[in-house]
Formats: C-alpha cells, sequence, structure tokens
C-alpha cells in the first residue's frame, strides 16, 4: 500500500490531529514533523486491523505470551493464538471470518 499522506506537526504526533495517525499510518521519511512520538512507527501494520491500530497502545503493551495464548473461536470449531486474529482471520474448519 503507497502512503499518500504527510504530516507537518510540530507537537509530536501523539493524537489524530496528526494526518497520519488519523489516517492509521506511521510518519516516514517524507513528514516534516518535529520530535515524532507516532506510536504507530515501528510497528507492522499490514496484517493489523483497524481495531487494532487504533487501538496500537494496548496492541503494543501485549507481551509475546499474550499473543501466544490460545482463544476458541465463536464457531467453536479450533483455538487460535491471538497474535492470528489481530487481523482477518478464517476458520479452517468452517470458513467464518
Amino acid at each position: 500500500m503507497e502512503k499518500t499522506v504527510n504530516c507537518k506537526c510540530r507537537s509530536g504526533c501523539r493524537n489524530r490531529r496528526c494526518v497520519c495517525l488519523r489516517s492509521n499510518e506511521p510518519c516516514n521519511e517524507n513528514c516534516e514533523c518535529v520530535d515524532c512520538q507516532n506510536p504507530l512507527n515501528g510497528v507492522e501494520i499490514d496484517n493489523l486491523s483497524i481495531c487494532a491500530i487504533q487501538n496500537i497502545e494496548t496492541y503494543k503493551a501485549l507481551t509475546q505470551k499474550d499473543l501466544e495464548k490460545e482463544y476458541e473461536l465463536p464457531c467453536e470449531c479450533e483455538t487460535v493464538p491471538l497474535k492470528n486474529l489481530m487481523g482477518d482471520y478464517s476458520c479452517r474448519e468452517c470458513g467464518e471470518t
């Protein structure tokens, strides 16, 4: 996905006034921000759902143990590690997403 927005923030890119953060994107070298603290910087967002991106502080606080913990899918066909559920996941048994 090609990024088309670039910010010029002077207050650290920590809130939704930042056009990059509002667009659910990290800042990049084309941005003219000062003291950038965009929480999406350094996070591989391509496989994350919009919900995970919008709650990135909670996502970043997860430990490897948290990400490995398995959860039963609502369809009850299988259990899957949380890390696999951060984006779209289709059940291997019934195909439910």
